[in-house]
């Protein structure tokens, strides 16, 4: 046999509706306390009758003849109580003023990015730089051109063995030679912490439209834009590096090289033709170098 459910009081849904609104609350906090207040002066009524012995009723008409003499301190008290009735009240009526005359303000219009890379996906990895068993060593595909630079592998607790460099500016250079089958790589990106100074650098060969004269070029990877050099005709030009956060300290960046070539020497008529090969400077950790 079904047992038929009873349906809910209205009274229980209607205050637990309204419960946490910011008027209603304070409404049903008055109440509380009106009813609250009530039932203990009830008792207290009852407790002074019985203590005193006289009858209850001669007891609640003392309280009450009491209350509603016109003295200084019950009329402050009747004052008081009113005004904490009656401020939801008044809150709630000036929340609908304000609300009533405030426009509000228009839609922002949407900011158009436009993206400085590909939105594509990149192709699959034709090399990658790193310390991982099928990984091209990182730390001695790097070779000393010039100078002393400095550099050793640690343990990272994100990455496991990674490199640490320190190359100077001035007297020292710090090169990777790609090998001629991933010349044609389209995409780099590496992972690394720059610590101090850090510049990572393009070696490319570039291409007339005519692919009549083939020129090396220069593309610096800068943290900051004001090294970008004005005028045309340098063999080295600087590039706002981009990078995004990936584990602890680290971040990685990527770039479509073409687009570097585009931006940087695609004014002089330049389009990029192979990759040769990359160079760090400053101080910093690399943990892995991908071409694709």
């Amino acid at each position: 046999m079904a047992v038929e459910k009873k349906s809910r009081l209205p009274l229980p849904a209607f205050v637990r509706n309204r419960w946490s609104d910011p008027v209603w609350s304070k409404v049903f906090s008055n109440v509380i306390n009106v009813t609250g207040g009530t039932v203990l002066a009830f008792i207290w009524v009852l407790f002074q009758s019985l203590y005193n012995k006289i009858p209850f009723q001669q007891s609640f008409d003392q309280v009450i003849s009491f209350l509603t003499r016109a003295t200084p301190i019950n009329n402050t008290i009747l004052c008081l109580v009113g005004l904490m009735a009656l401020w939801p009240l008044v809150r709630w009526i000036i929340g609908l003023i304000r609300k009533k005359n405030t426009t509000p303000p228009a839609p922002a219009a949407p900011l158009l990015l436009t993206p400085t890379l590909p939105a594509t996906n990149p192709p699959t990895p034709i090399e990658r730089f790193g310390f991982h068993s099928t990984d091209t060593n990182l730390l001695q595909a790097f070779k000393a051109m010039a100078g002393t630079p400095i550099t050793s592998t640690r343990i990272d607790g994100h990455y496991g063995e990674i490199m640490e460099f320190d190359v100077n500016m001035g007297p020292d250079d710090l090169d990777c030679l790609v090998k001629l089958t991933t010349s044609k790589a389209e995409y780099i990106s590496y992972v690394y912490i720059p610590i101090s100074g850090f510049i990572f650098y393009l070696r490319v060969n570039v291409q007339t439209g005519n692919n009549k004269e083939i020129s090396s070029r220069w593309i610096a990877l800068r943290l900051d834009r004001s090294a970008v050099p004005a005028g045309t005709g340098q063999p080295e030009k600087a590039y706002p590096s981009t990078w995004k956060p990936t584990l602890g300290d680290w971040v990685s960046s990527r770039y479509h090289i073409p687009t570097l070539v585009a931006e940087t020497f695609g004014p002089e008529g330049w389009t990029y033709h192979s990759l040769v090969g990359f160079r760090l400077r400053g101080k910093g950790k690399l943990e892995s170098i991908t071409l694709s």
